[in-house]
């Protein structure tokens, strides 16, 4: 039923209508279960005075200024500029509304001519606002603060499209590209951003009026805009003041259950990308579909994982003399059948589209009537914009034909999946800087509404221009995690590839999501965003052809393990064996099966660029997936918290017991108790998930292999002599590893004979050379370590010269350690759970130093 009140008094209405059973000059208020709004009337205008719990807990006490209106010319308008002159207030499913109307004290040109401040509440713990102001066709507003008010409660983040906490409440906007300001010692986040297309706001961002305590949520609307009623106005994003339904709870995780509650649903999303992938480049029936997608399909389902979707990535299109923006490729099968092909096989189609046209070449669309974004003669764009030209979004012409190119994806060829890259929702067309960014996105947001209009279920990826704002989630299934595409991070010596793909991906997290000295962690779980996939591919291998099985493995399960919703495949199925599909296909099964306990992941640890101890913890009810890795040789401990930091929102004090499931399973005999962190020992270069439930542990002791026998070691100036034991029993590794720093590398005799390095590795100031010792079985070992020169031959002229170089006779510093995976008596892992596949299920990972760093001088 809907009530609705017009041309009372507002105390009256409020009073008779929300139940306060108080006389007409007490405040007004608004309230639920969960939250009270206190408005209280101050000269001619009505107010937000307080915001509370209805027990009178958590308050939060405003002088608030309703609102700022800042024109091109500097005019500057608040409430006080303005009298009430009507109130509204209605009732409908289970909503709340209160609607200020004002109009301006004095006649002014500039200002306005109405003004109406909405309020609405519904069940949960928020309140939402907006604010529109009726205006002339032509008018501009500048700058729009939608809440503004004082507080003595102390204000902490802020930031773009980031909230501002005030005890347990938080404030925010239900858009992306907000900003928020408090004057508390703001500092802007250095979040670690590489495509994020920043903008100069032109000092737009900078409080005319400041004063203590002030917080203020604003956007930049630029021209107002015709409404449905004909007439002329600039609406407000909703601004919204909210707090956990639970007592206490923090304002961090307040906004967790705010977002968890308007976003778009979270879902798993697997699909194969072919942008590295020669074999799949050419979108054809036979090749593409029934040989390529059902290949993949077939040895990913053996594992039970479901592959949801193929993607062609850039390329798809037509790019010369194209007749609309997006038109599809003619040196491709028509798309509804390579649609209709895939779907045979329980494969969706899904696109990679910019939605301005990035990467299309200018001159056709320009035939066609669409406007560039940027000149085409003489201009550089910004190294971190990728160099891309594009065209201007807010053209209508290039919408038009935009949107016809969409329609016939959705409809006619079925497309699920976006892939919508290269997002600069920036032109030269529109006011300033400020403006134009807000005015491109509001276009891109009703692109993608166009899209959701016609399939109401398919999937956004948004890349490049997102932020690490929670509010993007809104709108996009899935963001970039602004780093670049597929680098690797060499800073710690590794022996693997794929271990510097990892810490690349894992380094750029820690330094905006565990690195409170630099920036607050952002209130978005790591599964929300795209990592740029497993890789695995003629053109980026991220292998030198020499790894392991339980090298490829721990890559994929730390990839899957940070609980990514999209899930991406850039491989080329020509490469793999059996064993690297069942590594790949029981991930990737498992994953998709304990999505649902995988969307909270929080990054814990160290930074792995320094060989410090990390993971991944996702709670979720009271059961947790824990992932985590040691990049260094040596044993480490990690402290896991066990408490709201980590979104854990249980009670404290209560037992908890763990499993082992990766890389191999066995139940642990740690007793934890919620409320108290845990601390986790991780064997040197390895990776382990386990998962945490309610419970007392079931095992007293975990499964121990035999220690390593003792070496012994004597070090001189330039020769290393080392006496080592094999074991006589079956070992899965056994290597002595020998690292160096700058371009050394160690040579080695055992037994007086020459041996030859299993691997190496390098980066710009480290080698490393294994030297596989399982063939010596049973035997004691006379090594003779010496270090040379590294021959550059095989090294990349681009990296040769980032590296530190050496000659005979400088002096550096070696390490030996011997690196093993022992066996033990355990039993069998279950066949009947999904899991990833235990490669070391009857192994257990030792390390031992032999000789710590010390220095050597070279031959």
């Amino acid at each position: 039923m809907k009530k609705k009140y017009v041309g009372l008094s507002l105390l009256v209405l409020l009073v008779a209508n929300l139940g306060v059973a108080k006389p007409s000059a007490s405040p007004a208020i608004l309230r639920n279960g969960h939250i009270e709004a206190v408005f209280a009337k101050q000269g001619n205008a009505w107010s937000l005075e307080q915001c509370r719990r209805p027990d009178g807990s958590d308050v939060l006490s405003m002088d608030s200024d309703e609102f700022e209106i800042l024109l091109l010319d500097g005019s500057r308008f608040t409430v006080e500029d303005y009298k009430i002159a009507e109130v509204e207030h209605e009732r409908a499913d289970g909503m709340q509304v209160v609607r200020f109307h004002y109009q301006p004290i004095a006649s002014s040109g500039a200002a306005p001519a109405q003004i109406v401040v909405s309020y609405t509440l519904g069940s949960d713990p928020f309140i939402r606002k907006t604010v529109f102001l009726k205006m002339k066709e032509g008018d501009v507003v500048d700058r729009l603060q939608v809440l503004r008010f004082s507080s003595k409660q102390t204000a902490s983040r802020g930031g773009e499209g980031q909230p501002i906490f005030l005890g347990n409440w938080f404030v925010a906007m239900d858009y992306p590209a907000f900003y928020s300001r408090h004057s508390d010692g703001f500092v802007n986040p250095k979040y670690s951003y590489t495509w994020h297309y920043t903008i100069d706001l032109e000092d737009g961002e900078n409080e005319r009026a400041p004063r203590d305590g002030l917080v203020t949520l604003f956007h930049f609307p630029g021209h107002a805009k015709r409404q449905a009623d004909g007439s002329w106005g600039v609406a407000s994003k909703p601004a919204v003041l909210g707090l956990s339904a639970t007592p206490g709870e923090n304002a961090e995780l307040a906004l967790l259950d705010y977002i968890n509650l308007t976003r778009r649903p979270a879902r798993s999303h697997l699909h194969h990308n072919n942008w590295y992938n020669r074999e799949a480049k050419h979108l054809t029936v036979d090749g593409y579909v029934n040989g390529f997608s059902r290949t993949l399909a077939e040895n990913l389902a053996k594992y039970g994982a479901h592959l949801d979707a193929m993607v062609p990535d850039d390329g798809w299109q037509q790019k010369k003399d194209y007749k609309r923006i997006y038109e599809p490729g003619s040196q491709h099968d028509p798309l509804p059948e390579i649609s209709a092909a895939l779907a045979a096989l329980d494969i969706e189609l899904g696109i990679w589209l910019g939605l301005d046209g990035s990467t299309s070449p200018l001159e056709p669309g320009i035939k066609l009537g669409y406007t560039p974004a940027v000149p085409l003669e003489n201009y550089k764009p910004p190294k971190q914009w990728g160099g891309q030209k594009y065209f201007d979004i807010l053209n209508p012409k290039y919408q038009a034909d935009l949107k016809e190119s969409l329609r016939f994806l959705i409809e006619d060829a079925s497309v699920t999946y976006f892939k919508h890259d290269f997002n600069h929702c920036l032109t030269p067309h529109y006011l300033r800087p400020r403006h134009a960014r807000e005015a491109c996105l509001d276009v891109t947001l009703e692109l993608i509404a166009y899209e959701r209009s016609l399939n109401p279920n398919v999937y956004i990826n948004y890349t490049n221009g997102s932020t690490f704002s929670p509010f993007w989630l809104q709108f996009m299934e899935c963001i970039w995690m602004q780093s670049g595409d597929s680098p690797s991070n060499s800073d710690w010596p590794q022996l693997s590839l794929r271990e510097g793909a990892t810490s690349y991906r894992d380094n750029h997290f820690y330094k905006s999501f565990n690195n409170p000295t630099v920036c607050a962690r952002p209130v978005l779980p790591i599964a929300n965003f795209m990592t740029h996939g497993i890789l695995y591919t003629e053109r980026k291998p991220f292998t030198d052809f020499k790894d392991t099985l339980l090298d490829w493995s721990n890559y994929v399960v730390m990839y899957l393990g940070r609980g990514t919703l999209l899930k991406e495949l850039y491989i080329s199925n020509s490469l793999f064996d059996d064993a690297q599909w069942e590594v790949l296909g029981k991930a990737c099964a498992w994953a998709q099966q304990n999505q649902d306990r995988m969307l909270n992941t929080v990054l814990i640890g160290g930074d792995c660029a320094k060989g410090q101890v990390y993971g991944y913890v996702s709670w979720v009810d009271d059961r947790a997936v824990l992932v985590v890795r040691n990049p260094d040789r040596a044993e480490q401990t990690l402290t896991v918290p066990f408490d709201a930091s980590v979104y854990f929102r249980g009670a404290k004090g209560k037992a908890y017991h763990a499993r082992a499931i990766y890389p191999f399973v066995e139940q642990m005999p740690w007793a934890l108790t919620s409320g108290k962190a845990m601390s986790v020992t991780v064997p040197g270069d390895s990776v382990l998930i386990y998962e945490l439930e309610p419970g007392s542990p079931v095992v007293k002791t975990a499964v121990q292999p035999a220690p390593l026998p003792k070496a012994t070691v004597d070090t001189s100036k330039s020769v290393w002599s080392l006496k080592v034991t094999v074991p006589d029993e079956e070992l899965a590794r056994y290597d002595l590893l020998l690292q160096t720093e700058k371009l050394a590398i160690a040579s080695v005799l055992i037994n007086g004979e020459p041996a030859a390095a299993t691997r190496t590795s390098n980066g710009r100031a480290w080698t490393l050379a294994t030297y596989d010792l399982r063939a010596y079985r049973g035997k004691t070992l006379n090594i003779t370590a010496e270090a040379g020169v590294f021959s550059l031959e095989k090294v990349p002229a681009k990296t040769r010269r980032l590296m530190k170089t050496v000659a005979s006779g400088d002096s550096v510093l070696m390490e030996a350690w011997l690196v093993a995976d022992c066996p033990v008596e355990t039993q069998a892992a279950p066949e009947d759970e999904v899991l990833p596949l235990t490669v070391g299920q009857n192994y257990r990972r030792q390390t031992q130093c032999l000789v710590p760093e010390t220095a050597i001088e070279l031959k």
